[in-house]
């Protein structure tokens, strides 16, 4: 299940202050980037704001107020946990509240996914408006067309780096989720391996369905999971598969409305924050008509 187990996860209580700046990122990752609108789209949501020191100018003491945590670390590892003693569907959903409320809830999950965002952005830009359009921007990028097939063409994209290359570990996490999200295109029925007629929105709709579940589920695993090393290889595939299903559940369950209504003259990052927001609310709320997915692996 590629990283699954492989980290503890996050420390404590959610979550980072607003405007916390990752010290292993690069210059043009932090200021004077694309990824900006993406960041601050849902910078004006006065639900998510924190309580932050603030200096009395008279006495010089700083006057420390309590951030707006909503969940523990320690819970959502808990309860995901359990789910090894039982896995029932309220327990999975249990599991995936308790991991977004770790998160700081719904909105400020979606806020931390900034890398995601871009790369669904770029699948958006560049693979939304039909196969005409698609095929105009990326020959404009310079991708040939003539005697290549599909596959070669999504090669060259992803070899060229156009959705984004992978080095901190949330880009890393995002890349994956984009590898996984090509391996799964390749083996669905729309794709078509001797053109790009496929486009349109339903093949966008798999694709930004697909990369969301993928990223989601990924990053929950990391940031959740413990090692167990005492635990079969398929007690975790059982229990991973379980999860992803919910997660499948709830990405197929918001993103279709969210595709049908972009307008692809328009700037997408306040439609991509949404998809997020969207996203993790589901998953923090449940579902009261699960649909079937799974995970080939």
């Amino acid at each position: 299940m590629g990283t699954s187990n492989l980290y503890n996860g996050p420390k404590g209580k959610s979550l980072l202050p607003d405007g916390y700046i990752d010290p292993f990122a690069e210059d043009d990752e932090v200021e004077g980037t694309t990824d900006d609108a993406i960041d601050n789209a849902d910078s004006n949501d006065q639900d998510t704001k924190d309580d932050v020191g603030k200096q009395d100018n008279n006495t010089g003491q700083v006057e420390t107020t309590q951030l707006n945590t909503v969940g523990s670390w320690t819970t959502a590892k808990k309860s995901y946990n359990s789910l090894f003693k039982n896995s029932s569907s309220s327990n999975v959903h249990r599991a995936a509240k308790n991991y977004v409320e770790a998160l700081g809830g719904y909105k400020r999950a979606a806020q931390q996914a900034s890398k995601a965002k871009k790369v669904t952005s770029t699948l958006i830009e560049l693979f939304g408006g039909g196969s005409n359009q698609v095929k105009r921007k990326l020959t404009e990028l310079g991708i040939s067309f003539d005697g290549r097939s599909t596959k070669e063409i999504f090669k060259e994209v992803l070899e060229r780096k156009l959705l984004l290359p992978p080095s901190i570990r949330d880009n890393a996490l995002a890349n994956t989720a984009v590898l996984e999200t090509y391996s799964d295109l390749l083996k669905s029925e729309l794709f078509t391996p001797d053109s790009l007629d496929m486009f349109d929105k339903g093949a966008l709709e798999f694709l930004i369905c697909t990369y969301l579940k993928h990223y989601i589920f990924d990053k929950m695993i990391q940031e959740v999971s413990r090692k167990e090393f005492t635990k079969s290889i398929e007690e975790i595939k059982k229990i991973e598969d379980q999860v992803y299903k919910y997660v499948s559940s709830c990405v197929d369950n918001i993103v279709p409305k969210y595709i049908k209504d972009i307008n692809f003259g328009e700037s997408i990052a306040k439609k991509v924050n949404d998809i997020y927001k969207g996203c993790y609310k589901q998953l923090e709320e449940g579902l009261t008509d699960e649909t079937s997915s799974s995970k080939d692996k």
